[in-house]
This record gives C-alpha cells, sequence and structure tokens, in this order.
C-alpha cells in the first residue's frame, strides 16, 4: 500500500516501465507489511506490560516480599594477607606485626593495604567515633561477660585480649558507616598462651520485634565466629542481641537461630542465662527504607541480616549481606486502569487478527494498525493513569524515582515495582505522543514511540550518567533521602555508644526536582519524537506522496491526472458522510494508512483508512464500530439490549447513510465471526 499524508498537496507520476513499477509496488507493499506486524508485536508488549503491571499491583496490596537475594559481598583487604593461611599462631599478623610477641597491650592495631599498620588509628578515618581503641574495647568487654554462660571459650576466665585489630581500608570505604562494625579480637588462652585464636565480631544496629508481647525497639545484634586456623572448612558461629542498645547498655544474650521470617529477618529464640529468664522469640533484622505515613500502608523497605559464614577463613576476610525488599501499597488497587487498558487493547487485536484471517481467505493480504484503540483513547488512559497516581498520592512514581537515584550512588538496592511504573510510563508516553501529533498535525507511528520509549526506560540510568552536573545532583539527592533514616542521638546516648541507629522513615514531600531530573531520558525521547515529526512535515513538503487510481476495486494500480485527483480528493465518500470520520485529518499516535483509492474516477474509502478510522465489516452486510464488537457480543449472551449501539448497512460497496439500531439478534454469529474491510464508496 503506498503511503499517504492527510495534509499536504498529490501528485501524480507517469511510470514508463510496466515491470519496474509493479516489482517496486511489492517492495513497498512489502515493507509496509513488516512494519505493520511489528506494530502488532509492539501491540502485544503494550498487552504484557499492562497484565503484569497488574498483576504486581494485586501483590502489594497485602505487601509483598521478593524473596531473599544477595546484599553484597565486601572484603577486608588488609586482613586478608595478615591471618595467613595457616594457623593464627603462625599468621604474619602475630609474627610480623607483633614480632611473636602475644603479651597484651593496650593499643588497638589498625591494618591498612600493603602489609602497613599502625597504633594511633586510620590514616584515612582519624575520627571515626565507632573505631576508637575504647569503643572496641568495651564491645569485647561485654561479649566476654554476657555470652560466657553459653560460649565458655570467650570467658574473661579462660582467655586474655592481646590486642584488637581493624580493616581501615574498609572503614574507609561508603559502605561501612557508623551504625554497623566489624572488629577482630586476637585473644590466647590463659592456661596456654601458645594457643592464639581470632574473635571476629560483627555487630549492627537493628530492629526487633517480639510478636507475641506486640514489643518493638532497637537492638544491638552480633554475630561472633571464633577462629583458630583459616585452614580449618568449617567455623563455629554464635547470635547475640542485645535489646534496647544503642539506647540502653549492652546486655547480650545468646540465641539459637530459628529461620527465616518472610520479610528478610532472623527469627531467634534466647537461651535464658538463669532459671528466672523467660525464654523469647524475637525477629531481628535491619530495616532500612522510606514509606508515606506507615510502614504498613504504602512502603519500600529492604530487611537486611548477614549471611553467615561457612568457612574459616571467610568468616575474616569477608561480610556477605542477604536483603529481601518488602513493598507494601494499599493503594496499589488505583493501578487496575491497566487492567482496562489491557483489555481493550486485547479486545482489537482479536478483532484484528479475525478481519486479517477472513481477507486472508479472500486472497486479500492486509494487516491493520494493531494501535487503532490507543489512537482513539490514549488521550483518554493517560488521563486515568494520572489520576491514579493522584490518588496514589504520586507514591509509585516518587518511589521509583528515589530508588533509581540510590542507583547511581551505589547505595543499599531498592526494589520498585519496575513493571508498574513502566506501564503507566508507556501510558503517558504514548499519550504526549499523541498530543504532538494533534498539535503538528501529524501522525507518529507507534513502532518509532515504542522503540524510543523502551530506549529510554532501560537505558535511562546510562543517560544520566553521561550528564555530570545531573548526575551530581541526583546523588546529592539520594545521599540525602538515605540520611533522613538516620536517627538523631538521644541526651546522654554518647555515653553509651556512639553508634547510631539507621531505621525506615518517612519520605516525606515529594521532591519535584528529582522528579524532573528522574524524567529526563523520557523527555529526550519526546523531544526525537519531535524532531522525526518536523523532519516527516519537510520531506512530505519536498517529495509530496503520489496518488494512484485503480481501474476496478481489485485492479492493478495507475496514475491519473493531478487536477482530477485533486478534485477527487476533496470530495467525502458516503463512508465519511454516514459514520462522520475523518479519513484525510486523524492525526495523533497513529500509523500512516491509505485513506482512498479511486476506481475508475470514483472516490472509494480504503479497508485501510475504514479499520484506522475504528469500523470493521460484518459479513459484507453491516458496518460496525470495532469499539462496538465485543458489546453487542455481550447483548447476544444476555439476550438483552442494554445501550444503545448502531450499524450501517453495506451493500457491496455502498454504505447507507441512514444508522440501524442494533438488537441482540441483528447480527448473527455468523456476522460477527466474518469480520473483515473493504473499500466503500
Amino acid at each position: 500500500m503506498a503511503e499517504k499524508s492527510a495534509s499536504v498537496p498529490v501528485k501524480s507520476t507517469s511510470n514508463p516501465g510496466q515491470s519496474k513499477r509493479q516489482g517496486r509496488f511489492e517492495w513497498k507493499r512489502a515493507v509496509h507489511l513488516i512494519h505493520r506486524l511489528l506494530i502488532v508485536a509492539a501491540a502485544w508488549r503494550y498487552i504484557i506490560t499492562s497484565f503484569q503491571a497488574t498483576h504486581a499491583s494485586i501483590g502489594l496490596l497485602g505487601g509483598q516480599g521478593q524473596g531473599p537475594r544477595p546484599g553484597g559481598t565486601y572484603p577486608y583487604p588488609a586482613i586478608i594477607p595478615m591471618v595467613g593461611t595457616c594457623e593464627i599462631r603462625s599468621s604474619p599478623l602475630v609474627t610480623k606485626v607483633l614480632e611473636s610477641n602475644t603479651t597484651p597491650r593496650n593499643t588497638t592495631i589498625y591494618l591498612s593495604v600493603g602489609g602497613q599498620w599502625n597504633f594511633a588509628g586510620c590514616p584515612l578515618a582519624p575520627l571515626n567515633v565507632v573505631n576508637t581503641n575504647e569503643f572496641i574495647r568495651y564491645l569485647y568487654t561485654a561479649i566476654t561477660r554476657d555470652a560466657a554462660y553459653q560460649v565458655p571459650q570467650i570467658s574473661d576466665s579462660k582467655i586474655e585480649l592481646i590486642a584488637p585489630f581493624v580493616d581501615c581500608a574498609y572503614i574507609a570505604s561508603l559502605t561501612s558507616g557508623i551504625s554497623k562494625g566489624r572488629y577482630y579480637y586476637l585473644v590466647r588462652e590463659r592456661a596456654n598462651p601458645e594457643r592464639v585464636f581470632v574473635i571476629a565480631l560483627s555487630i549492627s544496629n537493628h530492629q526487633y520485634n517480639i510478636p507475641l508481647q506486640a514489643e518493638t525497639g532497637p537492638a544491638g545484634a552480633a554475630l561472633i565466629s571464633l577462629v583458630f586456623d583459616v585452614r580449618v572448612p568449617t567455623v563455629k558461629n554464635y547470635y547475640l542481641a542485645a535489646l534496647g542498645f544503642p539506647l540502653q547498655e549492652l546486655s547480650f544474650r545468646v540465641y539459637d537461630y530459628l529461620g527465616m521470617s518472610t520479610d528478610g529477618q532472623y527469627k531467634l529464640r534466647n537461651i535464658p542465662a538463669s532459671d528466672d529468664e523467660i525464654v523469647k522469640d524475637i525477629v531481628i533484622g535491619l530495616r532500612e527504607g522510606f514509606y508515606i505515613k506507615s510502614p504498613t500502608e504504602q512502603s519500600n523497605i529492604n530487611s537486611m541480616v548477614w549471611e553467615v559464614p561457612k568457612t574459616s577463613m571467610a568468616a575474616l576476610t569477608t561480610i556477605a549481606m542477604i536483603q529481601t525488599p518488602v513493598l507494601r501499597d494499599s493503594w496499589a488497587w488505583v493501578h487496575g486502569v491497566q487492567l482496562i487498558i489491557g483489555l481493550r487493547l486485547l479486545g482489537n487485536l482479536i478483532i484484528l487478527c479475525v478481519a486479517t484471517i477472513n481477507n486472508l481467505r479472500a486472497r486479500k493480504l492486509w494487516v491493520g494498525s494493531a494501535f487503532v484503540s490507543i489512537t482513539k483513547s490514549q488521550l483518554f488512559n493517560s488521563v486515568l493513569v494520572i489520576i491514579s497516581w493522584f490518588m496514589n498520592r504520586f507514591w509509585s512514581l516518587h518511589e521509583f524515582c528515589i530508588c533509581t537515584a540510590y542507583i547511581t550512588n551505589n547505595l543499599p538496592e531498592r526494589l520498585p515495582h519496575a513493571v508498574i511504573m513502566r506501564a503507566d510510563l508507556m501510558t503517558l508516553y504514548f499519550g504526549a505522543c499523541a498530543i504532538i501529533g494533534l498539535v503538528l498535525r501529524e501522525r507518529v507511528d507507534p513502532l518509532l514511540a515504542t522503540v524510543l520509549f523502551e530506549i529510554a526506560f532501560d537505558q535511562k540510568l546510562k543517560i544520566i550518567m553521561k550528564m555530570p552536573k545531573i548526575l551530581a545532583e541526583v546523588k546529592a539527592l539520594a545521599i540525602s533521602y538515605l540520611m533522613r533514616g538516620l536517627v538523631a542521638r538521644q541526651p546522654g546516648q554518647n555515653q553509651i555508644s556512639p553508634m547510631l541507629l539507621h531505621v525506615s522513615n518517612p519520605v516525606g514531600k515529594a521532591n519535584y526536582r528529582l522528579i524532573l531530573l528522574m524524567m529526563l531520558p523520557f523527555l529526550f525521547s519526546l523531544a526525537c519524537i519531535v524532531a522525526y515529526v518536523i523532519l516527516r512535515k519537510i520531506y512530505r513538503r519536498v517529495f509530496p506522496p503520489k496518488v494512484h487510481i485503480q481501474q476496478k476495486t481489485t485492479g492493478t494500480a495507475r496514475s491519473a491526472n493531478e487536477e482530477s485527483l485533486l478534485a477527487l480528493k476533496r470530495v467525502l465518500t458516503l463512508f465519511e458522510v454516514a459514520t462522520g470520520a475523518e479519513l484525510e485529518t486523524r492525526f495523533g499516535l497513529c500509523s500512516d494508512y491509505d485513506t482512498c483509492v479511486f476506481v475508475r474516477g470514483e472516490k472509494f474509502a480504503s479497508a485501510d483508512g475504514i479499520y484506522t478510522n475504528g469500523f470493521v465489516i460484518a459479513n459484507e452486510k453491516y458496518l460496525v464500530q470495532a469499539s462496538d464488537i465485543w458489546t453487542i457480543v455481550l447483548m447476544k449472551i444476555l439476550r438483552k439490549r442494554f445501550i444503545n449501539v448502531y450499524v450501517y448497512e453495506v451493500n457491496d460497496t455502498t454504505v447507507h447513510r441512514t444508522a440501524r439500531l442494533v438488537y441482540p439478534h441483528t447480527l448473527t454469529v455468523r456476522d460477527l465471526l466474518n469480520l473483515n474491510v473493504s473499500v466503500l464508496s
């Protein structure tokens, strides 16, 4: 089919070579057919995205955990060469740093990359308050005092501290923070001073919950590992927790591990230190994230815990985290608009498939535009999405932007329901394309719009990272959101612990600056659409499309006199008069189509023009709006006319000017199964 513009003059040429003209015509038809099939694929992509968004919305209503996943593995590069490859007593830490002298000392060993060390502090983080000699030893005193009832190997009566040591390379990294710490204690047995081992302590401020008592609050969670020889393939680990820390003094209890909760936290049971102490089951974990009003209403929270080391070497040289994103949105039902959009487009595709198959049976190769239903309703769909955002307090949009900003700064990864935002942004993007086409009176190719949107969505991070000033601003905003989760120290808290508490926090008011920055890739993509439309108008002004006439409705096209064709194009067809369709002036998100054909000097509405304007022919008898087909089907099922639907009778290629009211018996099942399109006068 030859493409036509609805807004520029037409031009005719003569074709001296019939075979050459025929070959060029067939080539154009093949390209046109492939293009239409790709548009069908794009429509299916839109449908699948809409249904995926609906499914994700259902999961958000009750709170949906996304399952545990790796939360990052962080090495301790300065520790690795110092612990050696054999027993701790023969490690470089003892033989080189301490010169094999295991006499207890009052300082901490600060290790740096390259085999360097000192006893004063980390050179790159001299003011790190959670790595002072005093605080590190305070923690040692607490664990040996409180955990000895269950872990007798670390009782102060059995061991003595040679010196603590820490990894300055890790402390200087962005992942260290001041709400957690990793400390190592080189100790020796009092009974056998040559028996030296390491107590590896991981401690972090978590939040705990006792479900049976409805009790919640902060807690210091700790994991200790005892390493005598790095060659040993296994390691013994112990779970400790100090409820109330850092707002209360450390008072550890040893816990048994019961498993993981559905939201990714440890389930632990305390081992009583005496008969008077009751057994408590607690749920504990680091819950970092943001919410609106309440974590149980609209929230995006990561539950993070340690992955317990399985080997002696892993216990000393790395720390691995497990994170479980938990997403909740009690207003997620508003995203049900995507179900409506998807069903409408699916219904349109089914009608298109039926019409295409029937045309193939009639030996006519034709594929209509799969975006017809979107073309007629895209602005309405966009309004529905904006209303859903407003009802949802723009939570999904804000969540999406914050999570994307976190990724640019290598902060703890947040997991939004990207498929929901993909569906919503795709709808709005198509709506913007429709507006561009309507304002500039041009047709925006749905395939091009789909491709440019997918590029903008999938490559948004790469696009932002190529703009240094924008990237710096995004990173600063991401840090500001992360820091909101730090709880300010209470009066006197510094005397207990310098460690801060990091919790989930209210997201606050929408940051429109951040939203604008995150939308820049899509705005750049829309700028490409505008450029495409302008270039298209220029091209069609310089090279006006050709108009062809036919000797008969199934014959071969040939060119006609230009002035005659221009006069004929100004004449409305009966199809246009009866239905009010605008063959020549349909703009927006719409693929090119043949508006009309000329048969022996008479103007006919083309099959493409009829379908693109939303009509199909039922069994060569009725001209029906495609959007009414499913209403008529429902009428027949219910055997009742519950809404007024009109059709136009068709006689050969002639459309009756007056519409006919449809009743359940007007169209038969055979009529509805024999949908097709053909030229109409």
